[in-house]
Parts: structure tokens; C-alpha cells; sequence
């Protein structure tokens, strides 16, 4: 998961999990004992790339007219032959 979250990873997926818990003497007490859980997980993250804004973050469409004389002598975008 760590390296998911380095890799700025939005979701992984699991493809492997394995857990192994063992039990060891301990070396600082006497008739102590130690237990060791280990996990191990393969996968792969999931980053989107080019991800489009939220269409309110978006500014308008600008709309250029092809004919802005036309439209400026009344007749519209209409282009009339």
C-alpha cells in the first residue's frame, strides 16, 4: 500500500495475499517468546491518466462566428447565397 500511495495510486488491486505468523524464542528473557506476523501483498495500482475536469470546473465554450459582418447587419449566422 505504500507504494501505491507514493505513486499517487487512486485504487489497487489484489492479486495475491499471503499471511505467515511464527513464533520465535526470545533472546532477552528466558522462557519468553516472540511471535512474528508477516504479510505479503501483490498487485497493482490504479492511476487514471488525462482524466477530464468536472464538467463546472470547465469554462464555456467560446463560439466564434464564421460571419460576424453578417450577423452585425442583422441577418444572423445564416449564410444565404
Amino acid at each position: 500500500m505504500h507504494a501505491a500511495l507514493r505513486q499517487a495510486a487512486e485504487g489497487v488491486v489484489i492479486g495475491e495475499m499471503t499471511l505467515s505468523i511464527s513464533e520465535t524464542h526470545c533472546q532477552t528473557y528466558e522462557r519468553r517468546h516472540d511471535r512474528v506476523a508477516e504479510v505479503t501483498v501483490v498487485g497493482t495500482s490504479i492511476v487514471s491518466f488525462g482524466r477530464p475536469p468536472d464538467p463546472a470546473d470547465r469554462p464555456p465554450l467560446t463560439i466564434m462566428r464564421l460571419n460576424p459582418a453578417a450577423e452585425i447587419a442583422g441577418q444572423g449566422s445564416l449564410v444565404r447565397p
